[in-house]
């Protein structure tokens, strides 16, 4: 993940924690099929990345879609031949305080190059805390009954032919 966005990042591992939890629901044979699977992430470059590495959603294809409203490590997956939907959600006492003021500090532009090196520290110790236990244990996923994905905004761009016959 770190070589497919480009650095190390504490949403990174997040996102993967969180959807590993809401992936493991719809698919709990191990097997995921990412050409039956749909999400909704926040606009975080980091979730987003993540959401459509792990999911393989594409805008193009009307499977990876974005709500503003979604918060850190929060998601909403669907496996699309059986329409069951997961909502997955961080536990918000799990998420470090010293991170999220770190963060705000950092893209308020007033921070050295000590604090973007603590910053990363901080991390990396969130990283490890989140790997460290049980991802049940740190996020609640639920599933969702008759979720209305939002309709695709550029339909034209492309249609997947390859679940055409999934439930034959």
């Amino acid at each position: 993940l770190i070589k497919y966005h480009g650095h190390f990042c504490g949403g990174l591992v997040e996102a993967s924690v969180s959807l590993t939890v809401a992936l493991g629901k719809l698919y709990p044979n191990g097997v995921i099929d990412r050409t039956d699977t749909r999400v909704v992430s926040n606009n975080s470059p980091c979730g987003g990345d993540v959401a459509s590495y792990l999911t393989g959603g594409r805008l193009r294809f009307g499977t990876h879609f974005i709500d503003k409203t979604l918060k850190e490590g929060e998601f909403i997956v669907q496996q699309i031949s059986r329409k069951k939907t997961i909502r997955v959600r961080i536990n918000p006492e799990i998420y470090p305080h010293d991170v999220r003021m770190k963060m705000k500090q950092i893209e308020s532009g007033n921070y050295t190059k000590e604090d973007l090196r603590e910053f990363q520290e901080l991390q990396w110790g969130y990283g490890i805390k989140l790997i460290s236990h049980s991802p049940f244990e740190l996020f609640f996923a639920g599933e969702i009954e008759n979720y209305s994905f939002p309709k695709h905004p550029l339909p034209e761009l492309g249609v997947r032919h390859d679940n055409d016959y999934k439930n034959e």
